[in-house]
């Protein structure tokens, strides 16, 4: 746990970066605040910026998109904190130094005391199907557990998100993967069985909003499209 001084650095360092509506990982705070002075480990910033996110002290504007990336030659898979407005595939791992962060081991992003995955969620359960608003109390889409549960998908399993052509309204599709380290955008099935996909998210794949939007299930995968 960091101590005082580090906590307040950590907090300035974050509120600078959203006050210049700049994309931001945990990683790029710390590479911040090792810049400015502080010898910090890496996995201590990473518990206290997640934890000021899950306890709403960042800007309403932004939410925290889990995508993977190259970094140093090798793929990361990291959440990215960006606003609404932002596209993910924007986002420049270097842009705050190249410090070398070594790529998670398998079964890292599994562990939410490590503070990578969002911890003590607070959000309103999903709608059972049909889903007439299939957003919860942050806005974003919920891709409920009666449908991936048809699928197989357990709690826990890791799903990517791929663009579609815009043939027959179909615009996006979420497929099971056998482990975090797809190169894509990657969601982590929550505890109930959902699948919870932000806003900033959503406009990346050409949604305007994620209301009024349908599911089909086709296959081992499920596409979403707008209505």
């Amino acid at each position: 746990m960091c101590d005082q001084a580090t906590a307040k650095q950590i907090l300035d360092t974050i509120h600078e970066l959203m006050d210049e509506g700049k994309m931001f990982t945990a990683f790029d705070v710390t590479k911040l605040v090792r810049n400015g002075g502080h010898q910090v480990r890496h996995h201590e910033v990473r518990t206290e910026v997640h934890r000021l996110f899950d306890n709403d002290v960042m800007d309403s504007q932004y939410d925290r998109v889990q995508h993977t990336f190259n970094s140093n030659g090798s793929p990361v898979t990291a959440f990215v904190f960006m606003r609404d407005s932002d596209d993910v595939l924007d986002y420049d791992p270097d842009l705050f130094g190249n410090q070398q962060l070594a790529p998670p081991q398998p079964g890292m992003l599994k562990t939410p005391s490590q503070g990578i995955l969002p911890a003590n969620p607070t959000v309103a359960q999903p709608p059972t199907a049909p889903q007439t608003d299939p957003t919860d109390a942050r806005g974003r889409l919920c891709v409920s557990n009666s449908l991936t549960r048809k699928l197989g998908w357990s709690p826990g399993d890791y799903v990517v998100i791929a663009r579609l052509p815009k043939m027959g309204g179909i615009s996006m599709k979420l497929q099971r993967m056998s482990c975090s380290k797809a190169i894509g955008t990657t969601y982590q099935i929550d505890k109930d069985g959902n699948v919870r996909i932000g806003q900033a998210a959503m406009k990346s794949f050409g949604f305007v909003t994620s209301k009024g939007v349908s599911f089909v299930i086709d296959r081992a995968n499920i596409l979403v499209s707008p209505k």
